[in-house]
């Protein structure tokens, strides 16, 4: 944690006002936080400790904050606690939420509670030197020894340590529903959208420029729209530069000349359609080269397959192609898609995409829309040089934005901890002790203030030619494996990224079902900033390391 206290913070009547709030309509922190909330401690003395007290043993009774229950605070508040809490301001929170993350204001609690016991002690041990000074040393002693008494270190610790099954609720609430922050489309949200939940350090894992920023900067506008989050560039792209590939993700509006024009962008096609195998005779012509690789690999451009220019791209007619997604998967769990995953053979073709350029009046409207459409959330951008933002760093951020804006994130987008900054290390290996320390802070992060965390790393140069990236392929440090929840690959060969297409694959991860041979095919329409635009399911043989190994 950072060594910045409460105090520099926030004020500690403020501070108090915002714990309070949890208080009132969060029964966890409620009842987590009542048994620490001291009049010798709070800065608002015995009004605070009665109203946290009530708060937290209504809770614990009734199973319910206080405030969701509707009763009169009259009839729940000893007047002194009452008369503190109708003195209270409660400012607005963005998506209208009641309260702030229960996790956050329990660390801000244990922050705010560690500050006010340092700062209460150093005042009493520095009356009692005043004492000392003045002759009365035995008056000194006693009241350094009380104060030592009444405020030693702060901890919780014991708290954290119970009987086996003693919290029953929270073992019954496994069995709730716990749906995703956000979710994909597709076959890559078969993949990923059960991973999306807090408590989870998910890690890209991809080559150099494969699109590992534009598909952070994809998912961050997904989850913007649900949840608030936070996307933190730690050198890779500028603040400016973030803003503006949201802004062409947005609007499919170039910012600036150089990428607007007319692109090719890949779209799904049934390789039924293009071999004439139609199980259900629902296709169309069938095209003279039957495999998309074939016409890639002998040179043939995107652009020139969309408009039927390239050798081969035509139907067995002459006809211009045109690709079939009659049985795409929508991915319903229906019994209907079922029978569409069955006849479904995953394929792609190309047709071309104007993109013009942004100016000031598309740009206002893609903001008011963006905003309209993410009040349960909204994006947070911060920027940093490479190897300046520290673990410590991202929690300072989080603090702030909490303190300015009462934007509390729900989601972190880091892009990406390659190139956060690395803490000393031992001399024989900094880099491998300095990674290593960078990846445990983050699942910390993740862990204790239970957000969703996603960020990316890169391939070292066992990955050069590969079809699908595996473990040993992880370039800086394997501690990122060893510390994430989940690890997904970005695999793409020559003819691929000719393509603009890319395999997403589920390498490994804690829970859940997962098999690497089983993957995504991802279209990649890089030039509106979307890593993600449609995903279809492939199968692809991974070959065994094992005898790779033996050679």
């Amino acid at each position: 944690m950072s060594n910045t206290t409460a105090s520099d913070i926030i004020a500690p009547a403020d501070m108090e006002n915002d714990l309070a709030r949890s208080a009132w309509f969060d029964k966890a922190f409620a009842v987590w936080f009542a048994p620490f909330a001291k009049r010798a401690v709070l800065f608002n003395g015995a009004r605070g400790e009665d109203f946290f007290r009530q708060c937290g043993d209504f809770s614990k009774a009734h199973r319910t904050a206080p405030g969701e229950c509707q009763d009169n605070p009259a009839l729940m508040l000893t007047p002194i606690a009452l008369d503190w809490f109708r003195a209270m301001t409660f400012a607005p929170l963005p998506g209208g939420r009641p309260c702030k993350p229960t996790s956050w204001q329990m660390e801000k609690a244990r922050k705010y509670l560690a500050s006010r016991h340092n700062t209460l002690l150093a005042e009493q041990l520095a009356d009692a030197e005043r004492i000392r000074q003045d002759g009365d040393g035995v008056r000194a002693d006693r009241l350094a020894t009380e104060a030592r008494k009444a405020f030693s270190s702060f901890t919780d610790a014991a708290a954290n340590c119970r009987r086996v099954m003693d919290d029953i609720d929270s073992l019954l609430a496994l069995a709730e529903s716990n749906p995703p922050l956000f979710t994909l489309d597709g076959e890559a949200g078969r993949m990923l959208n059960h991973r999306l939940k807090p408590d989870n350090l998910g890690i890209l894992l991809g080559d150099q420029k494969i699109g590992k920023t534009t598909d952070l900067v994809s998912l961050a506008v997904l989850s913007a729209r649900s949840v608030p989050t936070l996307y933190v560039s730690t050198g890779d792209e500028t603040q400016i530069k973030i803003d503006a590939r949201v802004a062409t993700n947005l609007a499919c509006l170039a910012t600036q000349p150089e990428y607007a024009g007319t692109f090719a962008v890949p779209v799904p096609d049934c390789a039924h359609n293009a071999n004439g195998t139609c199980p259900i005779n629902m296709s169309g012509e069938p095209r003279q080269v039957k495999d998309w690789k074939c016409l890639i690999a002998d040179g043939a451009k995107p652009a020139d397959l969309a408009d039927g220019s390239a050798d081969g791209s035509r139907t067995v007619s002459g006809g211009l192609y045109q690709p079939c997604c009659r049985c795409f998967p929508k991915n319903d769990g229906t019994k209907e898609d079922a029978e569409r995953r069955k006849r479904w053979r995953s394929a792609v073709w190309w047709r071309t995409l104007d993109i013009g350029l942004h100016n000031r009046a598309s740009l206002i409207d893609t903001r008011a829309r963006f905003e309209m459409s993410s009040t349960g959330g909204g994006l947070r951008t911060a920027a940093y040089r490479a190897g300046e933002l520290t673990v410590e760093g991202l929690l300072d951020l989080l603090d702030t934005l909490d303190r300015t804006e009462n934007f509390v994130p729900r989601v972190i987008i880091l892009d990406y901890a390659d190139l956060m900054k690395q803490e000393a290390g031992r001399d024989t290996d900094k880099d491998h002790d300095g990674m290593r320390r960078i990846w445990e802070g983050l699942r910390g992060i993740t862990s204790t203030l239970q957000i969703l965390l996603i960020t990316a790393t890169q391939t070292n140069g066992e990955s050069d030619g590969a079809e699908t990236m595996t473990r040993r392929m992880i370039g800086r440090s394997k501690k990122a494996g060893d510390n994430c929840t989940w690890l997904a690959t970005l695999n793409q060969t020559v003819a691929e990224r000719r393509a603009k297409v890319k395999r997403l694959s589920m390498l490994f991860a804690r829970e859940g079902a997962f098999d690497p041979e089983h993957q995504a095919l991802c279209c990649q329409w890089q030039e509106v900033q979307d890593g993600f635009a449609f995903s279809m399911p492939i199968f692809c043989k991974i070959k065994n390391e094992g005898q790779r190994d033996k050679r």
